[in-house]
Order: C-alpha cells, then structure tokens, then sequence
C-alpha cells in the first residue's frame, strides 16, 4: 500500500468535510505527462470514464457538467455524485477536472464525462458483494474503460468474474497492480484488456511493494495534484489510485482518437508508447512498460494496427449519466 496516504476526511451529521494538509501539492504529474500535448488530436470528448471508489463531488465547480449521476452501490439507490471520503473526488479531478472556481488544474481527458459509482461511504470498507455490482453498473452504462479504486478487491472470485464479464463487452479495465496474494483464475484470463498500474513518484520510486511482473505500465501517484471534496480546492493526494485514474484517462484519450481499436488494442497501444523507466528488458519487472504517455499514444502509428479506424458507436445508458453530463458521444 502506498506510504503516505491522504488525509482522512470525517463526516458531520451526514455533510462531509476533508482533513487540511500539511503538505502543498506539486504539479509534477502534469510536467511528466504533459497530457496538452494529445489534445490537438483529442481531449476524450464523447467518453465515459466508470471510477468504482467512494464517488465524487458533483459539486465542485471543476467537475461541472464532466460528472453524470452515477450510482450509489452501498444503498442500493441514489446518486454517486457524492464523496465523503475523497478518493473519488481525486480520481475524477485526475480525469476530467476543469481550469474553474479560481483553480488552473486541468484533467488528462478533460472532454471526458466521470462516471461515479460508489462502493463506499463514511467508511473505507467495501463488501464484495458491492464491488462486483459496481462494476456491473459501470458495464451497463456503457463505460468504455473503468477505473478500479483502492476499496476494491480484485482478488474476490465475485469481483474478477465482473472484471471478466465487463473485458468480454470490450470494455478495458483499469486497476492497481497486486502488492500480495495471488490473482484469481477468473482476473488472469482477462488479462488482454487490462491495465496494471503501478504508481510512482517524481524520483521514479514506487509508491508500494506491488509484486514484481504485476505491473504493466506506471503513472504518477504520489503527491500529485488534484481535487479536494467539499471546496477544499487543490490537495496533493498519494495513492495507487491515482495512478490508476491517470491511466483510465489516457485510455478516454486513445478511444475518443482511435474509435476502431478493440479494448485489447488499446491496452497494447498504452503499453508500447509508453517511456521506459528503465535499461534493461521490456517489460520490466518492476516498471512493466514504463511511464504512460498520453501524445504518443494517440499520435504514434503503429503497424500492427491493421484494420480501419471506423466512427464510434453511441455507448452511453441512461439512467445513471443522464444528469451533469455533457452531450453526447461522437
């Protein structure tokens, strides 16, 4: 798990209210990535981005009208629009956050549309249960990648057959790469149309122990900028989860670009322009591919890429998008 996580938000009487942090946060990741460089090709426009966390907040200003009404897993019922536990709100902000309310940060796919779905509340536990049908809600939505939060267990037989169902709809399917255990059956076979993701911070140090040749590619993730919930502005935030919502931007980035491309194709597409962190072998076993590269991988031919880029199809549901989002896909 990564070493310094971000401050604890607590919830008062139902309205919730982030930690302050000492520390300032740093642009680095925007540097490093340089995500404006793929954006005279695309700015993910017409994509819909499923976050499995603790939802976000629809109410920030530098999410409006990028943030659908999402779904709250927990309940039953209701919105994911919410967060209290900011996670969420973090992973979003990465995605699809807007230069508004006084802030110059702006998402990798800032075109993009976030689908919330929330696996959590008040608390940072999820149920398995809940998880699996997370995931379920981000499939029938027609999320076209879907980005898997720290509050879900991958390993869970219940959890890995939806990860598998929703690899089958080719749909790509974004996680944190394993620090223990072993993956379950179920997860392996999917393996094509998903990322592991690894994070790091501004040194190339890794922000956990993830178990060596789990990852296949990494993104920043430690003390990164990104949104606070409940008008805390601007907050650095640690966490694979972050880099998690890096690469499930530069994914909205490839599919808006290059609607022909299988989920398979695209996952190859992150992987091969990727920088590599190293001189040895690629993958290496501790970096995979290396760091994402959001204008290579929209812009770079590659050969074995043979068939015809043909229009995108419309993928969105209904229900749980029809509010806060903008447009429609094209």
């Amino acid at each position: 798990m990564p070493t310094a996580p971000p401050p604890k938000p607590v919830n008062l009487g139902g309205h919730c209210a982030a930690a302050a942090s000492s520390t300032s946060p740093s642009n680095w990741a925007a540097l490093r990535l340089a995500p404006n460089q793929a954006w005279s090709r695309t700015r993910g426009k017409g994509q819909l981005v499923a976050i499995v966390d603790s939802g976000a907040d629809g109410s920030l200003p530098q999410l409006a009208g990028h943030i659908a009404i999402g779904a709250d897993v927990v309940s039953g019922s209701g919105r994911g629009n919410t967060d209290c536990l900011g996670s969420g709100t973090g992973m979003a902000g990465i995605v699809v956050a807007q230069a508004a309310g006084g802030s110059t940060m702006s998402g990798v796919a800032p075109d993009a549309t976030v689908l919330p779905v929330r696996v959590v509340t008040t608390t940072p536990t999820a149920t398995p249960a809940n998880e699996a049908a997370a995931i379920q809600v981000a499939v029938s939505a027609g999320a076209g990648v879907i980005a898997l939060g720290s509050y879900v267990n991958v390993n869970d037989p219940a959890v890995a057959k939806a990860i598998a169902a929703a690899v089958g709809r080719d749909i790509v399917v974004v996680l944190a790469a394993g620090t223990s255990g072993s993956t379950n059956p179920a997860l392996a076979g999917a393996k094509a149309a998903t990322l592991r993701v690894g994070g790091v911070g501004v040194d190339g140090s890794l922000a956990a122990a993830y178990q060596v040749g789990t990852v296949n590619v990494v993104a920043p993730g430690m003390n990164v900028s990104t949104l606070g919930i409940t008008g805390t502005g601007t907050v650095p935030a640690n966490g694979t989860q972050f880099s998690v919502a890096f690469v499930a931007a530069e994914v909205a980035l490839v599919r808006a670009a290059l609607p022909g491309l299988s989920a398979v194709q695209v996952v190859h597409r992150v992987e091969v322009t990727a920088d590599r962190m190293s001189s040895g072998a690629v993958p290496d076993s501790h970096y995979g591919f290396g760091m994402i590269n959001p204008a290579e991988s929209v812009t770079r031919a590659l050969p074995e890429e043979r068939q015809s880029i043909s229009p995108p199809t419309e993928r969105f549901g209904t229900s749980v998008v029809a509010a806060g989002a903008t447009g429609s896909p094209r």
